[in-house]
């Protein structure tokens, strides 16, 4: 079915408040979800095609001169708190 959208978003925050605003369908991370959806406030569609598994992996080619950047990444990504 042609869908035709006047909204994109790459961020679980903005497509959760498309959601919450009437947009439409919106995929993100359970953990954000969860709440609206206990709540009744959102509701889970097309169940059928749910990716599952243990979560986001970080790859990268050795710990000999990491880039500052990708260092400070693999720092705050390790503080985090695991979602799930």
């Amino acid at each position: 079915m042609p869908i035709k959208s006047a909204m994109t978003a790459d961020d679980s925050r903005s497509t959760l408040a498309m959601a919450l605003n009437g947009a439409g369908l919106t995929f993100g991370l359970e953990a954000l979800f969860a709440k609206h959806v206990a709540d009744g406030t959102l509701r889970l569609v097309l169940t059928k095609w749910v990716t599952t598994g243990p979560g986001f992996y970080l790859y990268y080619s050795g710990r000999r001169q990491l880039p500052a950047g990708l260092r400070a990444l693999l720092t705050i990504a390790g503080k985090l708190k695991q979602l799930g």
